[in-house]
């Protein structure tokens, strides 16, 4: 008896041990579907423990505009349903819902879709046209520029021009409801025939077109004096020039230029022709002497009214360098074994040595030197010459400083 009622303890604590102790709950499965539709609303389902909540996550929320916190396990009674709402988008959009418990996570991928027919593509430009296809010098043309649909809201479309000659406006708007815009294309006057290419740009679709710029055909404009200008800005003493008068072009006949000075001390022709064809002409004007410094104006008209005109400065002629002379006399020897003939006379500077400067003895007692120059220093020595041609010892020295 003892025995029975021990084994009936055992069984009925090990019986309680399994009544207080439940199963840790677990995640085993997350479905979704792979596509749903733009504003949809659709269902995911967890697997688990039964009843076990599970926590749900989205990677952006970016494509989903519901997403519960929490899902629960069948048979989940009384729980709401693992339900989701997709968000409107105009192209596939991909999101990533997260099941997770504890350490146990799955992940579905969704792409929401666009719902309904495809949105229209964007407007296309269709046409790019101007009223004139050329311009004659400067004036305004009109341009249209047409879209491929009617515009639901304002569309801004870029304009440039190749051409600085050509000035467009750096855009046009279509308005909403408008199919076409336009603008004017304003030309400068040019010099030689210029085509100039007007571009429209919006979203990366352009339409060009091209306008030629042509030169005004007329007339030339008159011929006038342009510039005269001589050879040398200066002349000292008397001289002559040679000056030159230009036009601004070629003469289309003989052009006679009135020239004028306002000194008689330089003269010149009277009139001085370009000829037909050429665009300058020379001539030659004459100085005279003056004997101090003079500013001569020579003016030149065309036309009577078109003139030039250019100075040349007259300038007296300096005097002449003051010229120097050195004169020697010494006294003949009182006493001389013999007969004296003659005298050499040498001449030194401080930068070089004693020179002669007779080529035959010289007789008198006396010698000018005429080959001095100015500023400079001479040493002179005088020596007897006999018969034989025998010289004595030098004379004392002379100095001579020269001004």
């Amino acid at each position: 008896m003892g025995k029975t009622l021990r084994l009936i303890c055992i069984v009925a604590f090990i019986v309680g041990v399994g009544t207080l102790y439940a199963a840790t709950p677990a995640l085993t499965g997350l479905t979704c579907p792979g596509t749903v539709q733009s504003g949809s609303t659709f269902l995911c389902a967890v697997t688990g423990t039964p009843n076990a909540e599970i926590d749900i996550q989205s990677n952006t929320n970016a494509a989903l505009s519901s997403i519960p916190d929490d899902c629960w396990a069948p048979p989940a009674q009384g729980k709401p349903p693992c339900q989701f709402i997709a968000k409107k988008v105009t192209s596939n959009q991909v999101e990533t819902v997260t099941a997770k418990l504890g350490k146990m996570v799955f992940k579905q991928t969704i792409t929401v879709t666009p719902g309904g027919p495809p949105p229209p593509p964007p407007p296309q430009l269709t046409v790019l046209v101007c009223a004139e296809a050329a311009i004659t010098g400067a004036g305004t043309v009109p341009c249209t520029i047409g879209v491929s649909a009617v515009e639901t809201a304002a569309a801004t479309i870029s304009l440039s021009s190749s051409s600085v000659s050509l000035a467009v406006p750096s855009s046009v708007i279509v308005a909403v409801g408008a199919s076409s815009a336009g603008f004017n294309a304003t030309a400068q006057a040019v010099t030689a025939t210029t085509t100039a290419t007007v571009t429209a740009s919006l979203a990366g679709n352009t339409a060009k077109t091209s306008i030629t710029l042509n030169t005004v055909v007329g007339p030339p404009p008159p011929v006038t004096l342009k510039s005269m200008s001589c050879a040398q800005p200066s002349i000292t003493g008397a001289g002559t020039d040679t000056c030159t008068i230009s036009l601004t072009g070629s003469a289309t006949a003989a052009a006679p230029v009135n020239v004028t000075s306002n000194n008689v001390a330089l003269t010149a022709p009277s009139i001085v022709t370009v000829p037909a064809g050429s665009s300058s002409a020379s001539f030659t004007a004459t100085a005279a002497a003056v004997t101090a410094q003079t500013a001569v104006t020579l003016t030149g008209v065309l036309n009577g009214s078109s003139q030039a005109s250019y100075v040349v400065t007259l300038n007296p002629v300096p005097p002449p360098p003051p010229s120097y002379t050195v004169d020697l006399t010494w006294v003949a020897p009182v006493v001389s074994n013999d007969q004296v003939t003659g005298y050499n006379i040498y001449r030194a500077t401080s930068t070089s040595g004693y020179q002669k400067l007779n080529s035959l003895a010289n007789v008198p007692v006396t010698y000018t030197d005429n080959a001095v120059q100015s500023g400079l220093i001479y040493n002179y020595e005088v020596k007897s010459v006999d018969a034989n041609g025998v010289e004595s010892a030098p004379s004392n020295v002379f100095t001579a400083a020269i001004p």
